[in-house]
Formats: C-alpha cells, structure tokens, sequence
C-alpha cells in the first residue's frame, strides 16, 4: 500500500462547506472505485489549498485511466466549489500495510472478511 497527499487549490472564492462537498464527494467516489482505501480522510485547511492523504493499493492507483464515470463526474464537480483537480504527491511506501503476494503458487487459500478491515480478505499458506 502506498501513502499520497492530494492538493486541492482554489482558483476563485468558495466556502468549506462547497469544499467539504466537494472533496468527500471525490473521496467516497475513489473508494466506491476501490482507487483509495479506508473509510476516513481529514481535509487539512491551508491558504487558498486543502490537503488530503490517502491510502493506495498501488502506485498508480489514482491514474485516470482507473476512473470510473462517477469519479470522472466527481472530479468535474470540483470546479463548482472552485477547485482545481488534485495535484498528486507520493509520500511513499505505508509500512502499516500488509504486502501484496508472493509470485509462488500457495498450496491453500482461504477468502475470508468482516467487511470492517482494510487488510486482503485472502490467505494462503
């Protein structure tokens, strides 16, 4: 799992409630897409720019190309809170997280969850 600060600039006058719609609206449509992960995502306020640091499953997870059509219609609606689109900073590698497989072939797998982690649901041995 990797760690990525999303910067979010306004370009005209807005209010943090516009923000807030905006900016959890995009959020949940990411995790809805499973591009982020977890529940919980502060928005930091700083002047004219407001911070979010999410938790990936890959690298590249938050590529456009992955966007389903409402993540595409959630980042469209950023303009009406005045934001731009996030610029996209990675802080790194999150050493809380679990790793992804090995390429061996285990020799049992067990799908298993309680809907309430974010771990993998698989285990294997």
């Amino acid at each position: 799992m990797y760690v990525v600060e999303l910067q979010f600039e306004c370009f005209d006058n807005t209010t943090v409630s516009a923000v807030d719609k905006a900016i959890n609206g995009l959020m949940d449509a990411l995790r809805y897409n499973g591009q982020v992960l977890g529940r919980e995502f502060p928005i930091v306020m700083g002047d004219g720019e407001f911070f979010v640091r999410v938790v990936c499953p890959e690298q590249d997870s938050l590529h456009p190309r992955y966007h389903s059509d409402f993540v595409k219609v959630c980042m469209n609606r950023l303009s009406d809170a005045s934001l731009l689109a996030p610029k996209m900073r990675m802080l790194g590698r999150d050493l809380n997280s679990e790793q992804a497989a090995e390429d061996e072939a285990p020799s049992w797998q067990v799908l298993y969850t309680t809907y309430v982690h974010t771990c993998s649901p698989l285990r294997s041995g």
